[in-house]
């Protein structure tokens, strides 16, 4: 008997709702559309402290989602053949600059766009409301060391698209905010999507969570800084977010400029970097990951205290697009997504399985891990098992806010030789990577995206 859509949506709301009591989420927006039909909703409030009911209009941060918005201007400069994907950064910004003048100068618009520039990525600074914010942030990056060799890794980096943000405003002379609503909000009809903070304050919108120690409280501050826009400013509702996945599918908008060829947007899908193999690959600012062959698009967000997420699958028709406000949002994204996977796409998703671990395996990944500007990660053997801890240094979204408090000890399995997985707290199901040297020696570890270089 064929399932009805309907009673699908029906069925999703329900295990969504359970899943956000079980895991103290405030409130969320979950939107889908497939083969044509298209389906929203608003669940619970947009904040404990002042709540009002989360409706499908209401505005949520969608933080890094806003990095493939960024790379699809960036990508119709290259159609127009104001640039290519190996430009050198330096061609169009003279005065870029990292610590490591290499690097600087082989730089293109390709390491950009798949997070493979090798410096430290997580930059937070507030250079200001101005529109010299996002030069005043460049001028700034020489500050940054260079982690390991430019093109040789992946590992996720903010900073490379606050560069293309300035690269975008040097080319077309206009400020990035104008830009966007130019190129992409104003031809796709987003008419609830913004990044000045003071156009969503007029609106309905979600405050941030984070939970410490069991309690809930609201994180603070809420405003993203200029700079951070192209990395990750934007504001939207669901609906929004959902009709700009179904314009990466099949390219329609409500004008007569298409914003981008086929070839293009397929290009930005393909894979650039192998993340784990036939499994996991970065394009031009998608990831994708592999079920039954099929490659998943999908790119998430994370502001203080809200989680989003956006998946869609070209050849399906079909797109999902989750936005929390909970810095334990993740959990609601990765369950609800593999629930889209199997009963709206029959798609076979994996039970992740660990397996048994060597005493000297797990001997072997003790030790801390550092993440510059960020904190550091500490990981020893306790009886038969790996347990982490988490201790930040930086602050987010500038280097003036306070570091949020650790969060508690978690552990970490082995899924296959040198494959990790987070095995509880916010962070379980989300896997990682041992890297080794030449010689074999462990140098790196990858979770969430980002290099932990091994302390010596």
């Amino acid at each position: 008997m064929i399932k009805k859509k309907s009673d699908l949506w029906n069925r999703l709301i329900i295990f969504a709702e359970a899943e956000m009591e079980r895991h103290n989420i405030p409130g969320s927006a979950i939107g889908i559309t497939h083969q044509g039909e298209r389906f929203t909703a608003g669940l619970g409030v947009t904040s404990i402290d002042n709540p009002l009911p989360v409706t499908e209009t209401t505005l949520f941060q969608v933080g890094s989602i806003t990095k493939t918005f960024t790379a699809t201007i960036i990508l119709r400069l290259v159609e127009g053949g104001k640039l290519t994907l190996d430009t050198r950064v330096q061609e169009i910004l003279p005065e870029f600059k990292l610590k490591d003048q290499g690097a600087s100068e082989k730089c293109t618009i390709r390491h950009l766009l798949t997070h493979s520039g090798g410096w430290v990525g997580d930059f937070f600074i507030d250079t200001g409301p101005g529109d010299d914010a996002l030069e005043k942030y460049v001028q700034r990056m020489v500050e940054l060391d260079q982690v390991v060799p430019i093109g040789s890794y992946y590992s996720y980096n903010n900073a490379g698209f606050c560069l293309l943000g300035l690269i975008i405003e040097r080319m077309l002379k206009k400020p990035f905010q104008e830009v966007l609503e130019e190129v992409i909000l104003s031809p796709l009809g987003l008419e609830n999507s913004f990044l000045n903070p003071t156009d969503v304050m007029v609106k309905r919108f979600a405050v941030g969570h984070q939970t410490n120690a069991g309690v809930l409280s609201v994180a603070q501050p809420w405003p993203i800084p200029r700079y951070a826009g192209p990395a990750g400013g934007l504001a939207c509702d669901v609906g929004d977010l959902l009709s700009y996945a179904q314009f990466h599918m099949d390219g329609k908008t409500r004008t007569k400029d298409p914003i981008l060829k086929p070839e293009t947007r397929t290009m930005m899908q393909e894979k650039q970097l192998e993340i784990r193999a036939e499994k996991e690959f970065v394009g031009l600012s998608w990831f994708a990951d592999i079920f039954d062959g099929k490659a998943v698009l999908t790119h998430g967000g994370g502001t203080n205290g809200q989680i989003s997420r956006i998946f869609y699958l070209p050849d399906a028709n079909a797109a999902l697009v989750v936005l929390t406000n909970s810095d334990q949002g993740g959990q609601l994204t990765q369950s609800i997504w593999k629930w889209w996977l199997r009963e709206y796409l029959t798609l076979e998703v994996p039970t992740l399985k660990t397996i048994e671990a060597s005493l000297e395996q797990m001997k072997e990944i003790e030790g801390r891990y550092i993440m510059p500007r960020v904190g550091y990660m500490d990981i020893a053997v306790l009886g038969d098992t790996l347990v982490a801890q988490d201790v930040y240094t930086g602050g987010f979204p500038t280097e003036d806010t306070p570091p949020p408090p650790a969060p508690p000890p978690y552990r970490i399995g082995f899924t296959e030789t040198d494959r990790l997985v987070i095995l509880d707290g916010v962070g379980k199901d989300v896997e990682g990577q041992v890297i080794r040297d030449e010689s074999g020696n462990l140098t790196f570890l990858r979770l969430g995206g980002r290099l932990h270089t091994r302390e010596e």
